[in-house]
C-alpha cells in the first residue's frame, strides 16, 4: 500500500537473482511472485514463507518462486510473514569464507578439517 520508488520495486531487485528477504508483502504474495518472475527468477528457484518468525506458532513453508502464491493461499497466510527467495534455501550452496571454519582471517586461524572449536 505504501508507494515505492520505481528503482526499489521488487522486479528491479529481482534482476540480480540474488538472495532476497521481502518484508510486509504476504498480503500481496501473488503480485510478489509475478514481480520475481518478471525480474528474472526461474520458477524453480527455492523460496520460503516464514510466518510469525521466532514465535511459538512460527511456520516455515518451503516452496519455489513459481508456487509462492499457491503456498501462501493454501496456508491462509496474509500477514506477519517474511518471504525468502534464493538458492541459499536449496540443497546446494557455497559457504561464505568469512564463516567457514577452515578459513583463516584476522580473528581466527582456520581448521583445514573444518572442525568447530
Amino acid at each position: 500500500r505504501t508507494p515505492v520508488p520505481e528503482r526499489q520495486e521488487i522486479h528491479n531487485y529481482a534482476t540480480h537473482t540474488a538472495t532476497m528477504v521481502i518484508f510486509l508483502s504476504a498480503g500481496h504474495i501473488a503480485q510478489v511472485q509475478d514481480e520475481l518472475l518478471q525480474g528474472g527468477y526461474a520458477k524453480d528457484t527455492p523460496a520460503a514463507i516464514v510466518y510469525k518468525v521466532s514465535r511459538a506458532d512460527e511456520k516455515i513453508l518451503s516452496c519455489t518462486v513459481g508456487s509462492l502464491a499457491a503456498t501462501g493461499r493454501k496456508a491462509k497466510i496474509t500477514h506477519t510473514a517474511l518471504i525468502l527467495v534464493g538458492h541459499f534455501l536449496g540443497a546446494v550452496y557455497e559457504r561464505s569464507c568469512l564463516y567457514n571454519p577452515s578459513f583463516t582471517h584476522a580473528f581466527r586461524k582456520g581448521d583445514k578439517e573444518g572442525n568447530h572449536g
